[in-house]
């Protein structure tokens, strides 16, 4: 699914290089957004940016932040009969 702009909210728990397994290039950062489900289970969404900076972000690790992505990819895949979502992003700003 491609989207133009979407946002996501959540407690910012990582900050990481993102690399892309073939190349071995670092293609941008990954954040780590944690958030409560309906059900109330902590879950963990992952989202890269291509081409983003961590110092852009490392400043608000531990805090709450209202993420607005542009140019998003969401695809979805299986792993040991779970069900997850690839997230993929062109830019990213904090709201």
């Amino acid at each position: 699914m491609q989207l133009s702009k979407c946002s996501i909210t959540g407690n910012l728990v990582g900050v990481a290089t993102a690399t892309d397994f073939q190349s071995k290039s670092v293609v941008g950062i990954q954040l780590d957004l944690g958030r409560r489900n309906d059900s109330g289970k902590f879950v963990i969404d992952t989202v890269k940016i291509l081409g983003g900076k961590q110092s852009d972000f490392i400043n608000y690790l531990d805090e709450v932040v209202e993420l607005q992505l542009e140019d998003v990819t969401i695809s979805t895949y299986t792993r040991a009969n779970q069900a997850f979502l690839s997230i993929k992003a062109q830019k990213a700003t904090i709201l």
